[in-house]
């Protein structure tokens, strides 16, 4: 019974980190209420949680081998509850809005690395990699739940959609009850290790990660403009929003459980497989706009997400030593980030430059940073698997 409260407690936490994907719902609606603001400024809502999320999952990892994780864990949550309240009593101003992303960014990154370090700590072999599972099912799950409850709630203000946040109380009260204290305090071994020198990272885990890094600035054109592309095209309200994105959630899900047989098939053009799929769904809304094309540009790429986000720490797992790891994988969650909160500044710039523009050209000017990005990585998976191959010892017959 102990065990499953500490599991409980665990998956709670999986459950409201992706919160910050309710402010995805309520995008239309907000740039409704600030006429004036251009589309990226609309959009920079979503983007300063991103930008902040990522200096924050580094500092997490430091704080972990100091501090007690249940205390960084309360913290995390106090502080996404602060900034998912805030737009409900302050909305009049995009700034206060911008300062609510801040504040879930910051606590979405803490809780990030905290789950994992806690996930790594508790549970041990088979019970661990069931853990890893449990935790990326209760992250999805959480997620199509709390953007479903947030397009219901802002049906009549968009504010109140961030009454959403609230369901964090629930987790705080569970980790504060289920969660062991001593289980997660900081130990001697593993601060001295975070003093040790750390190992470079490999030039090649940097080029994994700016691939990665371009195809998130083309992927998150859904994300960012779906709100406002289903409003200004009359096919829905925000519950539609937030089934679509529920419904790229729930195809990421499937994309993460058949991601190890496409690799095993395809290998490393797994990645232009991503940047194609993503591509051909954005092409649809632009050849037909509908809510079943909307639906069928989410689930591609949600699938595309998936499949590509593994494929880096794949490449990374064959190409670091031990001793980089740790650095490296720090280095490739950083282009991840960078490559989510600069898309709406690179791709909206580049469809500024299309003449006669409306409300599907940043969906169409994605499919040609895709499609060009689609030749890249064929180009790159090919070079890459012959160094492969050619590296490896010759099998004996």
């Amino acid at each position: 019974m102990k065990n499953i409260k500490i599991k409980a407690a665990v998956l709670s936490q999986s459950f409201v980190v992706m919160a910050i994907m309710i402010a995805s719902t309520v995008l239309a609606n907000i740039a409704q209420s600030f006429p004036d603001a251009s589309l990226t400024a609309i959009q920079m809502v979503m983007t300063f949680g991103m930008v902040a999320s990522f200096p924050a999952t580094l500092l997490a990892g430091v704080l972990g081998n100091h501090l007690n994780k249940k205390h960084i864990v309360l913290f995390a949550l106090a502080i996404m509850l602060v900034g998912g309240l805030l737009p409900v009593f302050l909305h009049d101003k995009l700034m206060y809005i911008y300062a609510s992303s801040l504040l879930i960014g910051v606590g979405q990154g803490t809780l990030m690395t905290t789950i994992s370090n806690i996930s790594t700590e508790l549970f041990e072999g088979e019970e661990r990699s069931q853990m890893y599972g449990m935790q990326t099912a209760f992250q999805n799950g959480g997620s199509v739940v709390m953007m479903m409850v947030a397009g219901m709630l802002a049906k009549n203000s968009w504010s109140k959609g961030y009454w959403t946040f609230g369901i964090i109380l629930i987790t705080m009260v569970i980790v504060l009850l289920w969660l062991p204290s001593e289980a997660v305090a900081p130990k001697r071994e593993a601060a001295a290790a975070q003093d040790a020198p750390k190992a470079k990272v490999p030039v090649s885990v940097y080029m994994i990660g700016l691939l990665i890094c371009l195809f998130c600035i083309g992927y998150a054109t859904f994300s960012l403009n779906a709100s406002l592309y289903i409003a200004s095209m009359g096919l829905g309200d925000s519950a539609t929003v937030a089934l679509a994105m529920s419904l790229s959630t729930g195809a990421g899900v499937v994309g993460g459980f058949v991601f190890p047989a496409f690799f095993k098939v395809i290998n490393r053009f797994v990645l232009s497989f991503a940047c194609a799929v993503t591509a051909v769904g954005y092409l649809l809304l632009v050849i037909s706009p509908s809510i079943v094309t909307v639906f069928l540009a989410a689930i591609t790429a949600g699938i595309g997400f998936s499949l590509s986000i593994p494929l880096g720490i794949q490449a990374i797992s064959e190409t670091a030593t031990p001793e980089q790891m740790s650095s490296s994988m720090g280095s490739y969650m950083a282009f991840t980030s960078v490559g989510a909160a600069a898309s709406p500044l690179i791709i909206n710039a580049l469809a500024g430059m299309i003449p006669n523009a409306d409300d599907s050209t940043v969906f169409l000017t994605s499919v040609v940073f895709l499609a060009i990005l689609t030749v890249i990585t064929i180009v790159w998976s090919i070079k890459t698997s012959t160094a492969k191959n050619a590296s490896e010892p010759p099998v004996p017959e």
